[in-house]
């Protein structure tokens, strides 16, 4: 399995962001269209929910596993699993599927139908990143705050 990761880092912008794993067969992405879904998903994320972001991932999972749907084989699935914290509306999470979706089948080049996405919503209180457990949506100011100067530093 090899995996690429996509980080942004800066809180200039304020784009917060959770995990997002593109899970997809070995070869069915250049690093290019890599590249460009990361940075895809990151700026969708941020334009639905408008979540600040010191921190963005988006990984690439390339997986030789064989995957099936309905029974048949399917080479050009791409799974998306996102680890969201919740707070979000049923309209932003069906807007930020249908955008991500959409985007991911242009980039990629394969239909639509390729394309699944799961958005599991997590208590701020279940995730802990840059050592410290996350802030419920809209306390991100005061927690970045309450961040060792060190890694305020790293995140500006």
């Amino acid at each position: 399995m090899k995996i690429h990761s996509f980080h942004k880092i800066g809180l200039g912008g304020i784009n917060r962001m959770p995990t997002y794993i593109v899970t997809v067969k070995p070869t069915l992405l250049n690093d290019e269209a890599k590249d460009q879904i990361a940075k895809y998903i990151t700026s969708i994320h941020s334009e639905v929910t408008g979540a600040p972001s010191y921190f963005a991932q988006v990984i690439i999972n390339e997986s030789s596993s064989r995957r099936y749907i309905g029974g048949e084989l399917s080479d050009s699935q791409i799974w998306i699993r996102a680890d969201i914290r919740n707070g979000r509306t049923i309209e932003q999470r069906k807007r930020l599927i249908e955008k991500i979706v959409t985007g991911v089948s242009r980039i990629a080049k394969v239909p639509k139908a390729e394309i699944w996405v799961y958005l599991n919503n997590m208590e701020a209180t279940d995730m802990a990143e840059f050592g410290e457990i996350l802030p419920k949506a809209g306390e991100e100011k005061e927690w970045f705050e309450s961040l060792p100067k060190e890694v305020q530093t790293k995140l500006s």
